[in-house]
């Protein structure tokens, strides 16, 4: 029998000295572990040295954020009004690896725990809804949500009257005009920023000081919002990079050897690098013409429909290359797919990339600003014959793409982080940051 079985024993045979001294006796042997601790902590609280366990308590979970039976017995010794405490520490502790197995029971009953279920209104512009409509409709399991899609503000007069949360998803013109009216009395102002708005300097247009709070989707992305709003910090009580997730359970795992379809999804514009896909492209071709690459998405740019139509018989690419439109259904369309490619100038936080990364294609992604803190480098491509030596050489290893975007980028961290901030006071919660650390994004 370990020391903490002897420990653990006494406890329930009421024998409370016996116990700490098991505890402590294990301790000595092994310093600092958290369930010995954690054990200590609740023999402190029971003998009544209230302050002592919970001083013990918050200890172990600064060095062990996850801690599950640290974070029960914390939860029981602060109790039904003031567990909301454990929020704070329960959103930054999700940064760990695996954090929302462990944290996601109890955020969520914190999240869900009030008096009166909180409203959140979720303003964006027509064809803008594309990254939230999904969020408002998972959050409903906690808050009552109501998704606004509209350019005119006179839309939003009732459903921010309404809101206990306002959310503005994207940093655009509507969040422009939405701030230049008075901050809504005793409402919170959340504005999630992702990549165009913050790279055409739109943000610089809005009134940050109406804003409680900012969400950016990726590092660089904050860091080029700052470097427009130099005083962004000052205005802001709360500033949180919080990555887009992916629903693993709708882009369901398919194992695949390697194969020879490539797929393109998203928009066809400027931005999304249409030229450099085809080019690229063509090199692979000329090396194997059994290549084909699929294109899903609307193009937004009438030029890049004629330009890649044009180019195709030049190139030699007709019969390899096919448009299929707007897909309504990614997860089926990328089925029999086996690699996602990227051929972006700047993105923020590519979703379309992870999805086909969580069904288990091997993504190619061209060295896009802001690259580097989101993806290994091992994926990502800077030249066209470093491209094709991407898609025909090296590992092909569909698990280990899936694994990746699980590990983190998975939706359940997403939504626990996003349930996290609206629930706590930005003043307890001034900063989070969710995305992993650059050496966690390379294979060991």
């Amino acid at each position: 029998m370990s020391m903490i079985q002897e420990g653990e024993a006494r406890f329930a045979a009421g024998d409370l000295s016996g116990a700490r001294a098991a505890f402590e006796a294990h301790l000595r042997d092994h310093p600092g572990d958290p369930d010995a601790e954690s054990n200590l902590a609740v023999v402190d609280h029971v003998e009544g040295r209230v302050i002592e366990a919970e001083r013990r308590l918050w200890g172990i979970l600064e060095a062990h954020p996850t801690h599950a039976a640290t974070l029960q017995n914390l939860g029981l010794a602060l109790g039904p009004g003031q567990a909301a405490r454990l929020l704070p520490h329960l959103a930054r502790g999700l940064a760990a690896p695996g954090a929302e197995e462990a944290l996601g029971p109890q955020i969520l009953a914190l999240a869900s725990g009030g008096a009166r279920r909180k409203r959140v209104a979720f303003f964006c512009i027509p064809n803008g809804e594309t990254f939230i409509k999904g969020i408002a409709e998972d959050l409903k399991a906690v808050y009552d949500t109501r998704l606004i899609v509209t350019r005119d503000l006179a839309d939003l007069e009732e459903p921010t009257a309404w809101a206990d949360v306002i959310w503005l998803e994207w940093g655009d013109h509507l969040a422009v005009e939405f701030t230049k009216r008075p901050r809504p009395p005793g409402k919170r102002v959340i504005c999630r920023v992702h990549s165009w708005e913050a790279v055409d300097g739109v943000v610089r247009g809005v009134t940050w000081s109406r804003v409680d709070q900012v969400i950016f989707v990726a590092p660089h992305i904050q860091a080029i919002t700052e470097d427009l709003v130099p005083d962004l910090k000052r205005q802001l009580k709360g500033r949180y990079l919080v990555p887009n997730g992916v629903d693993l359970d709708r882009f369901a795992f398919i194992d695949r050897p390697r194969g020879k379809r490539l797929a393109y999804l998203g928009y066809i514009n400027h931005k999304k690098g249409p030229m450099l896909l085809l080019h690229a492209f063509s090199a692979l071709v000329a090396e194997d013409p059994e290549y084909e690459l699929h294109i899903g998405g609307r193009f937004q740019d009438a030029r890049y429909h004629l330009y890649l139509q044009q180019m195709l018989g030049p190139l030699g690419l007709e019969g390899r290359v096919t448009f299929h439109g707007w897909i309504d259904d990614p997860a089926r369309w990328l089925a029999d797919k086996h690699y996602i490619v990227c051929s972006s100038v700047l993105e923020g936080h590519p979703v379309g990339l992870t999805e086909g990364m969580a069904r288990g294609l091997k993504p190619l992604i061209h060295e896009f600003v802001g690259a580097g803190g989101v993806f290994p480098r091992a994926l990502r491509w800077r030249t066209i014959p470093e491209f094709v030596r991407l898609v025909r050489e090296g590992d092909y290893a569909p698990s280990a793409y899936r694994g990746f975007v699980a590990s983190h980028y998975g939706l359940a961290k997403q939504l626990l982080a996003l349930m996290a901030i609206i629930e706590v006071e930005p003043a307890a919660l001034p900063t989070l940051n969710l995305m992993p650390p650059p050496e966690a994004l390379e294979p060991r």
